[in-house]
Protein backbone atom coordinates (compact mmCIF):
# COMPACT_ATOMS: atom_id res chain seq x y z
CA UNK A 1 0.00 0.00 0.00
CA UNK A 2 1.21 3.53 -0.76
CA UNK A 3 1.29 5.92 2.16
CA UNK A 4 0.22 9.52 1.74
CA UNK A 5 3.73 10.84 2.38
CA UNK A 6 5.08 8.63 -0.40
CA UNK A 7 2.29 9.65 -2.77
CA UNK A 8 3.07 13.33 -2.25
CA UNK A 9 6.64 12.67 -3.39
CA UNK A 10 5.86 10.15 -6.13
CA UNK A 11 5.66 11.10 -9.74
CA UNK A 12 2.51 10.45 -11.72
CA UNK A 13 4.26 7.62 -13.53
CA UNK A 14 5.13 5.83 -10.28
CA UNK A 15 1.59 6.20 -9.00
CA UNK A 16 0.18 4.91 -12.29
CA UNK A 17 2.51 1.90 -12.25
CA UNK A 18 1.59 1.14 -8.63
CA UNK A 19 -2.11 1.41 -9.47
CA UNK A 20 -1.68 -1.05 -12.35
CA UNK A 21 -0.03 -3.49 -9.92
CA UNK A 22 -3.03 -3.17 -7.59
CA UNK A 23 -1.31 -0.91 -5.06
CA UNK A 24 -3.94 1.69 -4.19
CA UNK A 25 -3.64 4.70 -1.86
CA UNK A 26 -6.82 3.73 -0.01
CA UNK A 27 -5.81 0.12 0.61
CA UNK A 28 -6.27 -3.22 -1.10
CA UNK A 29 -10.05 -3.41 -0.54
CA UNK A 30 -11.00 -0.05 -2.06
CA UNK A 31 -12.67 -1.37 -5.22
CA UNK A 32 -14.45 -4.13 -3.28
CA UNK A 33 -15.84 -1.40 -1.00
CA UNK A 34 -17.01 0.70 -3.98
CA UNK A 35 -18.54 -2.35 -5.70
CA UNK A 36 -20.46 -3.30 -2.55
CA UNK A 37 -22.02 0.17 -2.39
CA UNK A 38 -22.93 -0.01 -6.09
CA UNK A 39 -24.49 -3.44 -5.58
CA UNK A 40 -26.32 -2.21 -2.48
CA UNK A 41 -27.67 0.83 -4.33
CA UNK A 42 -29.16 -1.45 -6.99
CA UNK A 43 -30.74 -3.73 -4.38
CA UNK A 44 -32.04 -1.00 -2.04
CA UNK A 45 -32.69 2.18 -4.03
CA UNK A 46 -34.62 3.74 -1.13
CA UNK A 47 -31.65 3.76 1.25
CA UNK A 48 -28.49 4.03 -0.89
CA UNK A 49 -27.86 6.72 -3.51
CA UNK A 50 -24.88 5.89 -5.72
CA UNK A 51 -23.67 8.68 -8.02
CA UNK A 52 -20.69 8.48 -10.33
CA UNK A 53 -18.38 11.42 -11.02
CA UNK A 54 -18.99 11.07 -14.76
CA UNK A 55 -22.76 11.34 -14.24
CA UNK A 56 -22.33 14.51 -12.19
CA UNK A 57 -20.18 16.09 -14.91
CA UNK A 58 -22.38 15.01 -17.84
CA UNK A 59 -25.82 15.58 -16.27
CA UNK A 60 -25.36 18.28 -13.66
CA UNK A 61 -28.98 19.40 -13.43
CA UNK A 62 -30.32 15.86 -13.21
CA UNK A 63 -27.81 14.86 -10.54
CA UNK A 64 -28.48 17.99 -8.46
CA UNK A 65 -32.20 17.14 -8.55
CA UNK A 66 -31.59 13.49 -7.56
CA UNK A 67 -30.21 14.27 -4.10
CA UNK A 68 -33.20 16.15 -2.66
CA UNK A 69 -35.56 13.62 -4.28
CA UNK A 70 -33.62 10.80 -2.61
CA UNK A 71 -33.79 12.64 0.73
CA UNK A 72 -37.50 13.30 0.12
CA UNK A 73 -36.98 17.05 0.06
CA UNK A 74 -38.67 19.35 -2.40
CA UNK A 75 -36.60 22.31 -3.59
CA UNK A 76 -38.31 25.26 -5.22
CA UNK A 77 -36.81 28.38 -6.75
CA UNK A 78 -36.46 31.18 -4.24
CA UNK A 79 -36.94 29.02 -1.19
CA UNK A 80 -36.87 25.59 0.31
CA UNK A 81 -39.67 23.18 1.03
CA UNK A 82 -39.13 19.93 2.83
CA UNK A 83 -40.91 16.78 3.90
CA UNK A 84 -41.48 16.54 7.62
CA UNK A 85 -43.43 13.59 8.95
CA UNK A 86 -44.83 12.78 5.52
CA UNK A 87 -46.03 16.35 4.86
CA UNK A 88 -44.57 19.00 2.59
CA UNK A 89 -43.97 22.18 4.60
Amino acid sequence: MLHLTKVDQASFERMFEAYCRGVILYGPYYWEHVFNYLKGSLEDKDHILFTKYEEIIEEQRLQVKRLPEFLQLSIRQGGRREWIGGELV
